[in-house]
């Protein structure tokens, strides 16, 4: 049995944090909303001292979730890339993707593959870039 790092009386640290100095923080995000409302793809960029480079949320058609978290990190690197940015961190609220990215040993599902070999391509574009998962209350800098 393990045993867990929770703290007892302690809040949970879930709050959006600047990136490291030189380094720009790109959050990503898809939303799907319900009743037949256009979907869309959500990304801000956003400097070590927490101000916005870029912000950017467009109506785009998905066919799920994980193919709309796959598509924001795609156009959020495009816009970094665009922008002469070298020092990425991608932050996204969906682990399945993040997974697929960082494991190219993972054969993603169809409906993300191409998204994926474009994010895994624009990688070798910047000197250093990481891509971390987040849980959804952390990434809401994008909604």
């Amino acid at each position: 049995m393990g045993f867990s790092r929770l703290r007892i009386g302690r809040p949970l640290k879930e709050r959006w944090e600047v990136p490291p100095m030189g380094s720009i923080k790109a959050n990503c995000d898809a939303a799907l909303p319900q009743g037949g409302a256009t979907s869309g793809l959500g990304i801000m960029l956003r400097n070590h001292n927490g101000h916005p480079i870029k912000a950017l949320s467009i109506p785009h058609v998905v066919a799920s979730a994980i193919q709309g978290e796959a598509l924001a990190i795609r156009l959020a690197l495009k816009h970094a890339h665009d922008s002469g940015i070298i020092n990425l961190l991608v932050v996204s609220d969906n682990k399945e993707i993040i997974n697929y990215i960082e494991d190219p040993t993972r054969i993603p599902p169809l409906e993300v593959a191409v998204a994926i070999d474009d994010i895994r391509e624009l990688s070798y574009s910047f000197v250093s870039i990481s891509f971390l998962f987040v849980p959804r209350a952390m990434n809401s800098i994008c909604y």
